[in-house]
């Protein structure tokens, strides 16, 4: 969130390392990532980990506005 401030959001942040879950992804948008990447999850996990993580965060309930990255 530090970056992300520091930028204005104006460059993207991507996170990566270790991200396997929906409640991961969330924590790393939530600190100000515009996106995810996703390598070990995949390889450990398989291709399904993309359908878990999906459903996580469409069933989750919405982010707070302070935590939304603005455009």
């Amino acid at each position: 969130s530090d970056v992300a401030a520091a930028t204005g959001r104006a460059v993207p942040i991507v996170a990566s390392g270790g991200i396997s879950t929906p409640e991961d992804v969330r924590a790393c948008l939530d600190a100000g990532a515009t996106a995810v990447q996703l390598y070990s999850g995949l390889i450990y996990l398989g291709p399904g980990i993309l359908g878990e993580l999906t459903r996580g965060l469409s069933s989750a309930p919405p982010r707070s506005a302070e935590a939304r990255p603005t455009s």
